[in-house]
C-alpha cells in the first residue's frame, strides 16, 4: 500500500510527512503494478541490472524528496516501480530484510555507510552508448529532454549491438489498430510488443545521425532483414514525416521505397495520398502510408501485418521490430 507522496505528485495536507495522492496517480500506480507483472511474467532476462548504481555511501533521501513507499517482494521490482515513474523518481531504497521499497526524486551525499541505495544510470542518450558498457540486450533507461525517464529495450546481438528498438510484433497480445494519440506517446511493453512513441522517435533521430534496422520472420520462418541510411521523423507538427536515406543493406528489396516523405497516418488522422479510401482504416494499422504500403509492420496480425519481399508477393509476418543506431 502507497504510504508516502511527494508534492510533486500529489498536494501536501495540513500534518507533517502526510501527501494527499489523486486518483490519476493511484491509477498509474496500479498500472505500473501491471507493468512490473507483466515484465516479470517474460522472465528477468529482460531487466539489466546495469539500469541501476549501487551507492555506498549516501544519506537517505530526506522526507520531502519522497516520492512513496511501499513494500515488494524484491529490489527488482522495487526498481521497474522506480523506472515507471521516471522522472518523478530518479533512485530508490531497498531494505532487504522489512522488504521495504522507498522511491525518492533526488539524492544527498554523505558518509552515513547506506547499502541500499541505488540511482538511474542516465547518462546515456541511446544503446549506441550503452554499448560501451555492456554487451546484453535488455531493458536500459536513457536521457531525455535532459531528463531521466524513458524506458528502452537494447538489443546487443545483431548486428555489432547498440541498436535501440522501438517497435516489435511478436504475438498478437497488443492492438496495433491505435489512435493518433497513443502513437504519439507510445503503448505496449518493452519487453514484448510495443511502439515506442512518436515523439520518442523524433527525439532521438533529431539528436544525431541513425540510421533504420527491419528484421522481419514470416510466418513459415523465412527471415529477412533491411538497413537504411539516416532515419529522422519530423516533429508533430510535420505529422512524423518520414525522412529515409539509402538502402544500405539488405535481403530483400527495398521494402520502405514508398516511406520517404510520407506522413504519419492512425486510425483518427489520414495523411495519406489516396483519395477513395483511407488505408489506416481500410487495412486496420497506422504507418507512413502512400497508397497504400509495402511493407506494413504495425498491421492487424493474421492479415494486414505483411511485407512485400524479394519473392514479389506479399508474405504474412509472425515477427518484426524496428531499431535504431547511431551512424
Amino acid at each position: 500500500m502507497v504510504t508516502n507522496s511527494l508534492a510533486s505528485v500529489g498536494k501536501k495536507v495540513n500534518y507533517p510527512g502526510q501527501y494527499f495522492i489523486p486518483n490519476t496517480k493511484i491509477k498509474q500506480l496500479l498500472d505500473c503494478k501491471r507493468m512490473i507483472d507483466g515484465i516479470e511474467s517474460l522472465g528477468k532476462s529482460c531487466i539489466r541490472s546495469t539500469i541501476f548504481e549501487k551507492h555506498y555511501d549516501l544519506l537517505k533521501s530526506e522526507g520531502t524528496d519522497l516520492v512513496f513507499s511501499t513494500r515488494t517482494r524484491s529490489a527488482t521490482r522495487c526498481s521497474l516501480l522506480c523506472l515507471s515513474l521516471t522522472p518523478d523518481c530518479q533512485s530508490f531504497r531497498y531494505d532487504v530484510t522489512s522488504k521495504s521499497c522507498e522511491l525518492s526524486g533526488s539524492l544527498r551525499f554523505g558518509n552515513t555507510g547506506d547499502k541500499g541505495v541505488y540511482s538511474l544510470r542516465t547518462n546515456v542518450k541511446d544503446c549506441q552508448d550503452i554499448l560501451k558498457t555492456s554487451r546484453k540486450s535488455g531493458l536500459y533507461p536513457i536521457a531525455k529532454s535532459g531528463r531521466n525517464g524513458l524506458l528502452v529495450y537494447c538489443d546487443m546481438d545483431t548486428d555489432g549491438g547498440g541498436w535501440t528498438v522501438f517497435q516489435r510484433r511478436e504475438d498478437n497480445s497488443i492492438d496495433f489498430y491505435r489512435y493518433w494519440e497513443e502513437y504519439k506517446h507510445g503503448f505496449g511493453n518493452v519487453c514484448g510488443e510495443f511502439w515506442l512513441g512518436n515523439d520518442n522517435i523524433h527525439e532521438m533521430t533529431s539528436s544525431g545521425k541513425y540510421n533504420l534496422r527491419m528484421d522481419m520472420k514470416t510466418v513459415s520462418g523465412e527471415a529477412y532483414y533491411t538497413v537504411y541510411e539516416t532515419f529522422r521523423i519530423r516533429n508533430e507538427s510535420d505529422d512524423y514525416t518520414l525522412e529515409l536515406g539509402n538502402l544500405r543493406n539488405s535481403n530483400t528489396v527495398d521494402v520502405l521505397e514508398n516511406g520517404p516523405g510520407q506522413c504519419f497516418s492512425t486510425r483518427d488522422r489520414d495523411n495519406d495520398n489516396r483519395d477513395d479510401d483511407e488505408c489506416a482504416k481500410k487495412f486496420k494499422g497506422a504507418w507512413w502510408y502512400r497508397g497504400c504500403f509495402s511493407c506494413h509492420l504495425n498491421g492487424e496480425y493474421g492479415n494486414s501485418f505483411e511485407c512485400f519481399t524479394d519473392t514479389r508477393n506479399y508474405l504474412a509476418l509472425s515477427w518484426a521490430e524496428m531499431k535504431m543506431k547511431r551512424d
